[in-house]
């Protein structure tokens, strides 16, 4: 009780506790009363015994207030006791802001807001200490009030239907405390700041949006006497996170009505005050005295893990930082990059398995703290959460994955996404009972295989036919690690390590190795101490990382090329690290290679600082990453310019998050046939068991096409590398891109590069063919492009086969079906055509994203080109992988010319099926017959071309193709030319080539494409001069036949020339001068283009 005796003094008063068997320690009780504001003058404890036999405690305290005031206890009694309850049994923190009990004449409940955003505000850039910002709001403990105020006009869901006259009583109220709290604290307010505080008082009926910017009028009214500017920055930093706060729980009640044991926000990062880069799309904080949570998302769309973190001061920077590499993976998905991650506060102090328990409940109520706050979906209709008020619109797509700590808990996820009767249903959480086992299937191992092999092609070695040297990270327990050194039977694992063990096979057995770890994979568990010694080469073992010392066998000393007999175990990963070996391969934790311009403090993982090497000093050929995190990209970048085969680990372990995103697109299709009774729940799980196989082999494809697309890329990285620094700048204009984070090289380093005939590296490439596929995914999303009907075929083929046959509403009803498009043409376009292909043609052409996305489609679907790919592709290990590429590229360069000849032809709106079924067929029979259309000089030239593909080891009828690829344009102007004159494609051909040949525009067409290009300006210029050039060919083409007919197609350019010999005289004396003075440049070239033009009558 508390309470004051007659004879006492006003400013003192009593609080007394009864306890049954034992007083609480004195040692906290008093942190708890001065953390109220309290003295404690003196302590009286009295026993007191039952007449039963029983005992209970007395404890009484004199106490009184810190700053000497007096009291009026009726005013904060209850809330008083109350809020010691809560404290001594772990319900509120204990901390200076229960002083606003007392000094604010707030609840403990409403403290529990600016507790919790202080929480917040620690984790973001605002550099104050938790006890220091403390003491700001309790130094101005009346302005604190207004910022809860401010929280409570803006969330309080019981001013939905306030009367006007429940209003004024709640005002009358609220007034007549803030009286009593000036009157308490002393203050005096001046003549502004009362006439700011009258003008909400008077309010009359409640509108949430006046009476917000009332109280915030308040606040800054209040701001105006406050002297210290720390104070100042720290109130107007809570008062920007209550305006950033979208949603919140605080309103909510659990299942027996009362308050929830935690308080979750939704907020617009890019409205927090001092946010670290890069800004999240949206976050969700959450606090509670046992746990702090974020979760952090790029976009409106997003999916990531959720990890146990020990990064209990910074944990949203780690957070961040994984949810920026997160964006960056899911570049090849359909949702962009989240991350979430919570730490236990209040760890027990007990065991593993108590450790366990606490970190499941916490892990719970971060699930909770999300789905409270976020929409849901019920029979097709998005409803809003119970007792929220939204300042975003519909928002109902939240999914969330394993991560570190979290492995087993997909099921536990689920579990709650059940009792919420969230939308998703198991979807939610992806890896868990009912979805796709990655470890069973190998997905992530066989993902970052397809990296390897191709590393290999490049090397001129078969990985899956002859035997290759390895030294691994990792145990045959992991999933990366043992699915990933099963995949090959050539694989000779020299040594190995992992946090316990170190493996050495000096001179393995391909053969019986692979069988021995075969065998210890399938093991329900192990360590690299269960593997059979008998099988182990001479010189080799197994041996503990705690031992003091290794002894080095003479076999060990050769393979390493050591003189020493022992190594401390550090010492010898370290020398492991830096084996002459064909693949590293990483499946394992930690950061273990770094570039010597990096110290060990700038990696973040100071356990493997005794183990980390420089990329410098490696030796192997080929990098494998199935783990994460393995190298810093300074060091993957350090170990590629010395010429080391390496992509990234978000490149090579994409698969694992790729196969979850299947499986969560899947479910949900699914549920819509669940919902409609089209399959029952045990349907429902045999389906998915029997699609494994064809999601896998979806997966696949995506590894085998992105490292593709890497490879064409650094091919053509040296001759194109002003291209990609251009894309940098416009993608860090578009505020996508921070170079500097990610580590790409600034302009001066770039020109620096371009004088030494250097290109961009693989790790580079890899970070910048992401970006680009973020940035053109965003666009598409923005365009109506990806509505155009033809696209349904697009989103079909993202499913496995066996539902392709499912009912189309349901397939093009798919709550993602745009996502989904977005995505596949998204990584068509770039895996085909490269990172900068879609902004060079924007720039070129002036030609919306989805406009151009739409033309790419027709350019592939009029000259099946899928099928000219897929040969080539499949020659993989039969021809050279440079003389491969040169097949892509070859493919590349035209198919950019027919993309920006169907935007000059159509502009902007058009439908793919019309176009197609306007060119077509005529472009099918001109290619099919195109012996029969040209000249005996281009005739020659195809031959010539086919034969170049065929000594490059390129099959007869794939080189016949190939040939053909440089005339697909000639094409669409031929039969263009054929329509609008109606006339034979056939005559209009042998019009068309004639004058080009007699005109020498081939030649001139070559001259354009030689132009140096030395800027993007450059890049515009000769592509402005090639359009200009099609064109006129074309319009001249039309203007003869017009004229002359086609009866005699084969004299008709002789006759137009004839009666045009003075013109077509001085054109030809034009490029007879510049063939003979060999002069190239940009003014030369177009007075010859433009003087083709001329002609034109």
């Amino acid at each position: 009780s508390l309470y004051r005796p007659k004879d006492v003094s006003s400013k003192l008063f009593r609080f007394k506790i009864f306890r049954c068997q034992n007083t609480i320690p004195l040692s906290d009780v008093l942190p708890i009363l001065e953390n109220f504001g309290l003295h404690v003058v003196r302590e009286r404890p009295y026993k007191v015994k039952l007449a039963n036999g029983n005992c209970f405690w007395i404890q009484d305290f004199d106490l009184a207030l810190s700053h000497g005031a007096e009291l009026e206890l009726k005013l904060v009694k209850e809330r008083f006791k109350q809020a010691f309850k809560e404290i001594v049994n772990g319900v509120v923190e204990n901390d200076s802001f229960n002083k606003l009990l007392i000094l604010g004449g707030l609840t403990s409940r409403q403290i529990v807001v600016l507790r919790a955003i202080s929480k917040y505000l620690k984790q973001t850039n605002l550099s104050f200490s938790q006890s220091y910002i403390q003491k700001a709001l309790v130094s101005q403990a009346h302005i604190s009030r207004w910022l809860l105020e401010l929280f409570t006009v803006r969330f309080d869901v019981s001013f939905e239907d306030i009367s006007t006259k429940e209003h004024k009583k709640y005002l009358a109220d609220f007034q007549e405390k803030f009286d009593n709290q000036l009157n308490h604290l002393g203050i005096n307010l001046n003549e502004f700041q009362e006439n700011a505080v009258s003008q909400y008082f008077t309010s009359a009926s409640f509108n949430r949006k006046r009476q917000e910017k009332k109280v915030i009028a308040v606040v800054r009214a209040l701001l105006d006497t406050v002297s210290s500017q720390d104070e100042d920055t720290i109130i107007r930093s809570f008062c920007e996170v209550i305006l950033a706060i979208l949603r919140t729980n605080f309103y909510q009640n659990d299942v027996r009505g009362n308050h929830k044991s935690y308080v979750s926000f939704k907020l617009n990062s890019s409205k927090v005050p001092q946010m670290p880069k890069p800004v999240p799309f949206r976050e969700i904080f959450a606090y509670s005295p046992r746990f702090e949570a974020i979760h952090l998302r790029k976009g409106e769309v997003a999916r990531g893990g959720l990890r146990w973190s020990d990064r209990y001061e910074d944990f949203r920077t780690e957070v961040l930082g994984l949810m920026k590499a997160q964006n960056v993976k899911n570049s090849i998905i359909v949702p962009v990059g989240s991350k979430g991650g919570f730490v236990v506060k209040q760890m027990p102090k007990g065991g593993r398995e108590e450790v366990l328990a606490e970190g499941i409940e916490c892990y719970k109520n971060f699930i909770r703290s999300m789905l409270d706050i976020t929409d849901n979906i019920v029979s097709g209709k998005v409803v809003n959460p119970e007792n929220v008020i939204r300042y975003d619109h519909d928002d109902p797509y939240l999914v969330v994955a394993a991560d570190k700590g979290t492995a087993t808990f997909s099921d536990i996820a689920n579990g709650i996404s059940a009792d919420y009767g969230f939308w998703l249903g198991d979807a939610f959480a992806s890896g868990g009972s009912v979805g796709y086992d990655h470890k069973a299937m190998g997905i992530t191992a066989k993902g970052a295989w397809e990296s390897v092999k191709r590393h290999f092609r490049e090397l001129n070695m078969d990985c899956q036919s002859e035997d290759f040297s390895v030294v691994g990270i990792g145990d045959l327990m992991g999933d990366v690690f043992g699915n990933g050194m099963l995949l090959s039977k050539h694989i000779c694992l020299k040594a190995a390590f992992n946090h316990m063990h170190i493996f050495l096979d000096p001179n393995p057995d391909a053969a019986t190795s692979w069988v021995e770890r075969n065998r210890m994979f399938n093991l329900p568990r192990s360590t690299w101490d269960d593997y059979d010694k008998s099988l182990i080469s001479k010189g080799g073992g197994v041996y503990s990382r705690f031992d003091k010392s290794i002894h080095l066998t003479p076999e060990v000393k050769k393979w390493l090329g050591l003189s020493v007999d022992e190594m401390s175990p550090q010492e010898l990963i370290k020398t492991l690290l830096k084996a002459p070996v064909d693949l590293l391969w990483n499946g394992g934790i930690g950061t273990y290679v770094k570039s010597s311009e990096e110290s060990h403090s700038d990696v973040g993982d100071s356990s493997n600082n005794a183990l980390r090497i420089d990329g410098k000093d490696l030796r192997c050929k080929v990098v494998g990453e199935g783990g994460n995190l393995g190298f810093t990209q300074l060091g993957r970048i350090e170990f590629a310019e010395r010429g080391g085969k390496i992509n990234t680990d978000f490149i090579d372990n994409s698969a694992g998050v790729d196969c979850s995103d299947h499986e969560v697109n899947i479910k949900i299709l699914i549920q819509s046939l669940l919902e409609d009774g089209k399959i029952d729940a045990k349907g429902r799980v045999k389906l998915l068991e029997s699609m494994t196989d064809s999601v896998s082999q979806l997966v696949l494809r995506n590894n085998y096409s992105q490292t593709q697309t890497l490879s064409m890329m650094e091919h053509q990285s040296v001759e194109r590398l002003g291209a990609k620094a251009h894309l940098m700048k416009v993608l860090e204009k578009r505020g996508l891109l921070d170079r500097e984070i990610e580590f790409l090289p600034s302009g001066k380093q770039l020109k620096q590069r371009q004088a030494e005939g250097k290109g961009l590296t693989r790790p580079e490439l890899s970070v910048l063919l992401s970006y680009s596929k973020l940035a053109l995914f965003e666009d598409l999303l923005k365009s109506n492009a990806i509505d155009d009907p033809w696209f349904s075929s697009v989103l079909i083929e993202y499913f496995p086969a066996k539902l392709h046959k499912t009912d189309e509403k349901y397939l093009l009803g798919h709550r993602l079906h745009r996502e989904i498009v977005g995505t596949i043409l998204t990584s068509k376009i770039i895996d085909r055509m490269g990172a900068t292909f879609v902004q060079r043609i924007h720039e070129d052409t002036g030609a919306e994203i989805g406009a151009i996305a739409k033309a790419y489609v027709i350019a592939v679907e009029l000259f099946n080109v899928e099928s000219i790919w897929s040969q080539i592709e499949s020659l993989d290990l039969t021809v050279n992988y440079k003389k491969q590429l040169e097949g892509f590229v070859h493919l590349w360069s035209n198919l950019r010319q027919i993309v920006r000849w169907v935007l000059n032809k159509f502009g902007q709106n058009f439908n793919i099926s019309e176009v197609l079924g306007q060119l077509q067929k005529d472009v099918k029979k001109f290619i099919d017959g195109i012996d029969k259309h040209l000249p005996a000089k281009d005739l020659t030239e195809l031959k010539r071309a086919e034969s170049q593909w065929e000594r490059a080891n390129y099959p007869q009828s794939l080189s016949e193709s190939l040939a053909k690829v440089k005339y697909y344009v000639a094409a669409l102007d031929v039969v263009e030319i054929a329509n609008n004159t109606s006339t034979q494609v056939k005559k209009a051909a042998e019009i068309f080539f004639s004058l080009g040949d007699k005109l020498n525009l081939i030649w001139l067409q070559q001259m354009v494409e030689k132009l140096e290009v030395s800027s993007s300006w450059h890049v515009h210029a000769r592509g402005v001069l090639r359009d200009e050039l099609f064109e006129h060919h074309n319009v001249l083409t039309q203007s003869i036949i017009e004229k002359y007919g086609t009866s005699k197609s084969k004299q008709v350019v002789d006759d137009w020339i004839n009666d045009n010999k003075q013109q077509v005289l001085h054109v030809r004396k034009m490029m007879q001068q510049m063939r003979s003075e060999k002069v190239s440049d940009y003014a030369t070239v177009m007075v010859a283009v433009r003087s083709i033009n001329s002609l034109v009558s």
